[in-house]
């Protein structure tokens, strides 16, 4: 089977949307934790968290202007700052909860079942239920004029997690926590790992790490 872009194109809406989501594979869920101007707590999912930077520590993001990521954005331009939260899977019903599109002025937290708490490193709300979770100052909002989203751009301002799952290297043990990963929107994995490599070398053959 081959799909070339007008086939692509040609696809029934929702299809389309639930092809190319699951097309790239596995992702790292996050719960984003804004708050409003008028002090509403909102929470989003996101699927589209990546790695800039160690040094200053930088992660970015995708959002839509619109849907349910509307709130999210408004927040993190009015309040320049936002968390993000790794849950494990026990809380898989409640995450993906979270992409029901509320109104803007109900607080998700309380609709969901999961609870607030904040650090004085942001205004915005954590999730005290969360693995692993961490406040992050807005550094850029980058419009993506192909399809009208936001690439949002944060520096770590503190990160929290159980001692236990940061390894001598600094490694972060996420498999150990039993961390939702998620295929397309609704299809949510945890990880099987199967062991760490070496650090690659020219001519030197790929052995794991003991």
């Amino acid at each position: 089977m081959k799909y070339d872009k007008s086939a692509i194109n040609a696809l029934e809406k929702r299809y389309r949307s639930t092809f190319m989501n699951s097309l790239t594979g596995y992702r790292s869920v996050h719960l984003c934790g804004t708050i409003s101007n008028q002090g509403i707590n909102n929470l989003s999912v996101i699927n589209s968290v990546v790695h800039l930077g160690a040094a200053p520590p930088l992660l970015g993001m995708v959002l839509r202007p619109e849907a349910a990521h509307q709130h999210t954005l408004q927040n993190i331009r009015d309040t320049r700052c936002f968390t993000l939260n790794q849950m494990s899977a026990r809380y898989k019903s409640k995450v993906h909860q979270c992409a029901a599109r509320y109104a803007i002025d109900e607080d998700e937290f309380e609709h969901v079942g999961l609870t607030p708490y904040f650090d004085q490193a942001c205004v915005a709300p954590l999730v005290a239920e969360s693995v692993v979770r961490y406040t992050l100052a807005l550094e850029q909002i980058l419009p993506v004029e192909a399809n009208g989203t936001f690439f949002i751009v944060g520096s770590i301002q503190s990160v929290e997690l159980d001692d236990t799952l940061v390894a001598p290297d600094g490694y972060v043990n996420l498999p150990a926590a039993d961390i939702l990963a998620v295929n397309g929107l609704d299809a949510y994995h945890t990880a099987n790992p199967l062991g760490r490599m070496a650090y690659a070398k020219p001519h030197v053959a790929p052995k794991p790490l003991p």
